[in-house]
Parts: structure tokens; C-alpha cells; sequence
């Protein structure tokens, strides 16, 4: 809306300025049409043969009619030019009978008969007489006597009288561009707005379906690691239980139960792994610390890493949040124990204003450097996860070798 009614402002001073230049276009015309209709008014019975030859009666004649338009409008001086450049009659006594180079452009009217209008500087030497002026606006009209001699008549009109009417220009085209402007806006603007509330509630009911959807994901991750611990663990410890019973049976070779003890003990752990991996401790009660605490015990002991933890920037942070948190950091302790050969691994959490950013680094092999390694499942999970809560998940080289996960996604992720 900020960009919009700049955008307007600017335009609107554009279309004003462009209606300025228009309506002083349009009033040097008038003063052309004006200057035409002087040239045509005199071209009667003074300009003829007496005017040429300097006929003082003439002169005074023509004198007399320029002074009266000179009362009755803006008129402020007159000359009268010979096709030669010869000034033939002025109001301004001494520039009579003296000759001056014309324009081309002035020279072409008297075969035009046309006429042409300019606000004048008084700046060529014809202008000398009149250089006390302020800036006047010089009409050239081509006329002629009825003796059929073709004249110019140079007449001069207040400047004064043409920022009159090229205000009054602007008056009426200024309101018709600009209110047209006004108009578009009053229309666009609410549009523009039910747009934006209607995509604000598009990404609000996509922000309740991703929540859904991760509230959906825990409660099948609780349902599995429910159905884990009563039925196939449960079973595991009663094997377990009656093979350490078999232990005593002369008729069964002590290293075969054994074996198999050892066996279901692997299978049991293996499990209990992945129901914390399932269903991690209470984030919502305890935090961060203590779940990602756990991960870090089983990191170290099924690979003797070592992992140093930093989380309590996100002490109090939305649970959505802590959740995404320890899935990036699970995973990333996941792929140390079983990609990166490392022998140490920290774990760092932090707030960037309304982005959370979480890092587990390590100085094993680096990217691609572990077996089995490429595009991991759980790492392209974990990424489409992030992009869709609008962050990032990046996986690089580590400065100084070994390997770095980051995410980057914000601090807020519940519905509004």
C-alpha cells in the first residue's frame, strides 16, 4: 500500500507537470490565434502603399489602432517587416526603416502566410529597444494589403497574460488527470487489500494443515512406539527371560544360549532406540536440553564420539519449534554415528531476531566422505520439512574439515 500510493503520488505530480507544459502549449496557441487576428485586423485599408513609402500619415494611423489594442488587451509592442528584413513601421520609433536578418523560420511565413508564437528572451538585435522588458511572447503573423503585398506582423504579448491563461489551462486538465488517478486508486486499493487478507487467511489455513499434520505425525509415532513396548518388546523379554532359564539345561549348549542372549539384548536396545527416536521425552514439560542430552549418551555410546551441547537459547520457545529443533539435531547426530567416522560433534541452537538456527557440526570425513553416502531419506525428509515451514536446511563442508547440518526456519511456527 506504501509502494502503491508513492507510485500514485509520483504519477500525479508527472500528469501535472505534464498538464502544465499542455496547457501553456495551449495558451501560446491562443496568443498565436490573437496575434493572426491583430495582423488580419490592420491589414485592411493601412498597410498599403503609404506605409511603404513611409507615409507619416499612415504611420500615425496604424499608431493609433495599435494603441488601442494596447488599452483594450496585452498587447506590449508591434513591428511590421518587409519580406527583405526591412522594419517597415514600430511603435518603438527608432527601430523604423532599419533592416534585420530574419529567421529562416520567420522568412518561410511569408510564403506560408502562416503564423508562429515563442515566449521571446529580447536577446536579438532587433530586440535592443525593448530589453528593459521582462519576457514576452512573440507572434509572427503573416498578412496581406490589398494591393497584395505580403507583410509580417510581429506583435508582443505580455508574459504576464500567458501564465494567466496557462493556469486557467491547468485548472481544468490538472482535476480530469489527476481525479482520474484518484478514481483508479479508490478502485484498486480495496482490491489490492481484499487480495492480500485473502492470502494472509490462505497461508493461516496452510499454517493450521501443517500443524495438523505434524500433530497427526506425533500421535502415529505414539501409537507405534505404544504397540512396540506391548507386544514385541514385551515378547523380547520373555524370550530373553526363558533363555537365561535354558542356561541351566545340561541338554542345550551353554554357547548357543549365550549367543542368543546376547542376540535379543542387541535387538532390545535397537529398539529402545528407535522408540526414543519415535517418541522422544517430553519437550512441552522438560525442554530441549534433556531430550537432546539423550541423544548425545547414544551417540557416544554406539560410536564413542564425543558432543558438546549449547540448546538453552530456546529455552521457552513455541513447542513446534523445539519439536523441528530435535529432529535436526537427531538426525544430524544420526548421520555422525554412522557416516562421518568423527571423533567429536557439537550441537549449537540459537535466535537470529524471528529465526531459529540450529547446527550440529563434526570433524569426520565431510560430505560424501562416509559410506552409503548421497541423498539420504532422512535428510531429504528433513529438508522438505523445513522448506515448508519457510526455512532452509543446508548440508556443507565444516571450515577445517569435517561436516556441517544447519537449519534455518522461524521461531514462530503455530497457526495464527
Amino acid at each position: 500500500m506504501a509502494s502503491a500510493t508513492l507510485a500514485l503520488v509520483v504519477v500525479g505530480v508527472a500528469n501535472i507537470a505534464v498538464a502544465r507544459v499542455v496547457s501553456r502549449d495551449l495558451a501560446v496557441r491562443d496568443a498565436v490565434d490573437h496575434g493572426r487576428s491583430f495582423a488580419t485586423s490592420i491589414s485592411g485599408s493601412l498597410l498599403h502603399e503609404g506605409l511603404l513609402r513611409g507615409d507619416p500619415v499612415s504611420g500615425a494611423a496604424l499608431g493609433e489602432l495599435v494603441d488601442g489594442h494596447k488599452r483594450a488587451s496585452s498587447l506590449v509592442h508591434v513591428k511590421v517587416w518587409a519580406p527583405d528584413g526591412t522594419v517597415l513601421w514600430a511603435d518603438q520609433a527608432e527601430l523604423r526603416g532599419r533592416v534585420f536578418e530574419l529567421e529562416p523560420e520567420v522568412e518561410r511565413l511569408f510564403d506560408s502566410g502562416d503564423a508562429v508564437g515563442h515566449v521571446t528572451q529580447l536577446d536579438r538585435p532587433e530586440h535592443v529597444a525593448g530589453r528593459t522588458e521582462r519576457q514576452l511572447l512573440e507572434v509572427y503573423a503573416a498578412t496581406t494589403s490589398p494591393t497584395g503585398d505580403r507583410f509580417l506582423v510581429e506583435s508582443y504579448w505580455s508574459a504576464a497574460q500567458l501564465e494567466e491563461h496557462s493556469w486557467a489551462g491547468l485548472a481544468w486538465i490538472a482535476p480530469v488527470s489527476v481525479g482520474g488517478l484518484l478514481v483508479f486508486a479508490l478502485v484498486v486499493f480495496p482490491l489490492a487489500s481484499s487480495l492480500v487478507r485473502r492470502v494472509e487467511r490462505v497461508q493461516g489455513e496452510n499454517s493450521v494443515l501443517l500443524q495438523h499434520s505434524l500433530d497427526a505425525s506425533d500421535l502415529e509415532r505414539h501409537r507405534i512406539v505404544r504397540d512396540l513396548h506391548d507386544g514385541v518388546m514385551q515378547d523380547l523379554h520373555v524370550l530373553g527371560y526363558k533363555l537365561s532359564l535354558g542356561a541351566d539345561d545340561d541338554r542345550v549348549p551353554s554357547t548357543a544360549v549365550d549367543e542368543l542372549v546376547d542376540r535379543v539384548r542387541r535387538i532390545s536396545a535397537a529398539l529402545r532406540s528407535t522408540m526414543a527416536d519415535l517418541y522422544p521425552v517430553d519437550l512441552e514439560s522438560h525442554g530441549l536440553a534433556p531430550a537432546v542430552v539423550e541423544l548425545a549418551a547414544r551417540a557416544e555410546e554406539e560410536s564413542g564420539v564425543r558432543v558438546t551441547i549449547d540448546v538453552d537459547a530456546l529455552d521457552g520457545q513455541a513447542l513446534p519449534a523445539l519439536r523441528l529443533s530435535y529432529r535436526v539435531i537427531r538426525e544430524g547426530l544420526r548421520n555422525v554415528v554412522r557416516h562421518a567416522a568423527a571423533s567429536r560433534a557439537d550441537v549449537r541452537t540459537w535466535l537470529e531476531g524471528d529465526l531459529v538456527r540450529v547446527r550440529v557440526d563434526d570433524d569426520g570425513r565431510g560430505p560424501g566422505g562416509g559410506e552409503g553416502s548421497g541423498v539420504h531419506l532422512g535428510l531429504a525428509l528433513l529438508r522438505d520439512t523445513t522448506g515448508d515451514v519457510g526455512g532452509s536446511l543446508s548440508v556443507t563442508r565444516r571450515p577445517g574439515g569435517g561436516t556441517r547440518l544447519e537449519a534455518t526456519f522461524p521461531r514462530d511456527l503455530a497457526p495464527a
